[in-house]
């Protein structure tokens, strides 16, 4: 066998080729989002978890993050509806996203969460299987959503921040995704 054919990579580059064109690369996407262009604006988001995926609320509409606590049923609520929980004398009601969004039910664990969180003129508990950060992105990185996402999904994504942890993270409107608590998930 050839030894040059040996050396090359699965791209066809010499192995020592291969930083050179990875470092082009990015400071290729670099100027393309300077001419873009930076608004200088950034929001603060924070990323969850649902089973496998990320996910993320504008934290502009978090309220604050909860451990678990008892949440009671509540009989004749949509399925979405976890029940209330008591917060400080405040009851709250408790939602499961995943179920809005067509996912199975999510089990509650060490690392869940609630997120109290408004959306138009709804108050609500968001149950998550985990939240991971709470962190600032420039608002010229938010993306359209991707074009395979989940067709339970897309009606409630905003937008899609490229990578969390080398994973998608899908930016959910809490606007459209406590609307369909009424029945009208496209309402804004």
């Amino acid at each position: 066998m050839n030894s040059d054919f040996q050396q090359m990579n699965h791209d066809g580059l010499p192995p020592q080729e291969k930083p050179e064109r990875v470092l082009a690369e990015i400071r290729r996407r670099n100027e393309e989002y300077t001419e873009e262009g930076d608004t200088g604006e950034w929001i603060k988001l924070v990323v969850f978890r649902l089973r496998e995926d990320f996910f993320a609320f504008n934290a502009a509409s978090v309220i604050e993050i909860l451990t678990v606590q008892e949440i009671a049923a509540v009989p004749g609520c949509p399925d979405m509806i976890l029940g209330v929980m008591n917060v400080r004398g405040v009851i709250e009601s408790v939602l499961d996203p995943g179920r809005i969004m067509g996912m199975p039910p999510l089990e509650i664990r060490d690392k869940s969460r609630i997120i109290i969180a408004t959306g138009g003129d709804i108050r609500t508990g968001v149950l998550v299987d985990e939240v991971l950060d709470v962190m600032d992105i420039a608002a010229d990185f938010i993306r359209k959503p991707i074009a395979t996402l989940s067709a339970g999904i897309q009606p409630y994504a905003v937008g899609g921040e490229s990578f969390f942890r080398d994973q998608y993270t899908t930016l959910l409107d809490t606007n459209r995704l406590f609307s369909s608590i009424r029945g009208r998930p496209d309402a804004v």
